[in-house]
């Protein structure tokens, strides 16, 4: 496997709300598993924020990126920043949860007729690793599959 640190822009001044106790477990038990899968003298591969953001933008934007106050289609909506900024335009950092169980399981929603479906798995892991590394602004370890 190459390790490839993608360079990318960290949100400045941008601080995190506090975490959910009902995620922090969620976000534990992912990274707890997927330690369980890495050797721990192998450096993990790095990413960062800004990947995985346009990565999500890329694939669930066109139909769940609410811009202003207008709607997006279906039921789900996010807008194109780390934190949202009221309850019903959540940010990746409130919203990481939900794109997870709506990217994976048997059941796997997201994105409709999938013309790429092992972009969508490496995504899926990108975003399980951030969940994992406490969804920062900056870089994180890309957890071993």
């Amino acid at each position: 496997m190459v390790s490839v640190l993608v360079a990318g822009s960290a949100l400045v001044g941008c601080e995190a709300p506090p975490e959910d106790p009902k995620r922090a477990s969620q976000s534990a038990s992912v990274l707890s598993s997927a330690n369980a899968n890495d050797e721990a003298s192998t450096p993990r591969p790095q990413s960062d924020f800004e990947t995985l953001r346009q990565g999500l933008n890329a694939r669930c934007g066109d139909c769940h990126l609410a811009i202003g106050d207008e709607e997006s289609l279906g039921t789900f909506h996010y807008i194109d920043a780390l934190v949202g900024t009221r309850a019903d335009r959540p940010g990746f950092f409130e919203a990481a949860f939900e794109m997870e169980a709506a990217l994976s399981g048997e059941s796997k929603k997201m994105p409709r007729a999938d013309k790429d479906p092992e972009g969508s798995d490496r995504l899926l892991w990108l975003l399980r690793s951030w969940i994992a590394a406490g969804r920062p602004s900056g870089t994180f370890d890309v957890l071993n599959p």
